[in-house]
Formats: structure tokens, sequence, C-alpha cells
């Protein structure tokens, strides 16, 4: 991990976990109980569709294969609409497969997904949850 990316995580941690959060923290250790939007079959196979098709075809397979540095990249696709149709559900998801492997780049974009400006509804202690994640293995993340 470069200064700068290090640097912004330490910073966006503090930042969230710190006294200047804008409503009180719960619980920011125990796993979030997130409702997330269940995808329907149809367009979860349209999802599939378009990354089987797409330049991204490979990273799709080894994310499927459970390979965590693809399904981050795999969901910071869906979050940009990188190469993919945008779309923010997908995103966490892919995020959610590799931060729960303990990527912590994963672990970091989700967190900041959660922040809110994304489009994905604001959830503090979601964001707090990862971000902390994230913060505590600052030192073993080498991507």
């Amino acid at each position: 991990m470069n200064v700068f990316m290090h640097t912004r995580l330490v910073a966006t941690a503090l930042a969230v976990l710190g006294n200047g959060c804008a409503q009180p923290l719960r619980n920011t250790t125990a796993q979030p109980r997130t409702a997330m939007v269940a995808l329907d079959q149809s367009a979860l196979a349209d999802l599939e569709a378009a990354a089987r098709q797409s330049p991204a075809a490979a990273l799709y397979e080894d994310a499927l294969r459970g390979d965590a540095a693809a399904q981050r990249r795999l969901g910071m696709m869906y979050a940009a609409g990188d190469g993919l149709p945008r779309n923010l559900t997908a995103a966490v998801d892919w995020l959610r497969r590799a931060a729960e492997q303990d990527d912590c780049g994963a672990q970091h974009e989700l967190g900041l997904l959660y922040l809110g400006g994304s489009g994905l509804p604001y959830d503090i202690d979601a964001a707090a949850f990862w971000l902390r994640r994230a913060a505590e293995r600052l030192e073993d993340c080498t991507s």
C-alpha cells in the first residue's frame, strides 16, 4: 500500500470513528446488520451476462473462484461503472465478499460507500465497522 492510500485510510477511519461523527456510534465492532437490496434472478442473470462478455470476464471468473483481489476489483468496477454497468448492489456484494476475506482495500472501499454520497443509503454503523476493520489490518495491507 502506498503512503497516500495509507494516509487516506487512516484519516478516513479517524474522521468516522472520532468525535466528529454526526451521529453517535452504536456498536462498531459487531458485524453490521445493514439490509441489502437483493438482486432478483433476472437482474443477477443480466449482470452476470454483462460481466462474462466484458473485458472483465477473466476477472469475473477469478472472483467467482473466491479470489479476494478479483472480488475487490470487480466491486470497484461495478461501483464506478468502469467497464461494467454501474450497480451499487453488485458492488457492495463483491466488496463484502472480499472484505470478509480480510481484504483491507475492500473493507476501506465498502466503508466509504456506506458513508454515502455514492447512491448507497448512509449507514454510519456499517461504515465504522468496515473502516475499523481496515484500519486494524493496515500493517498487513500490501495492495
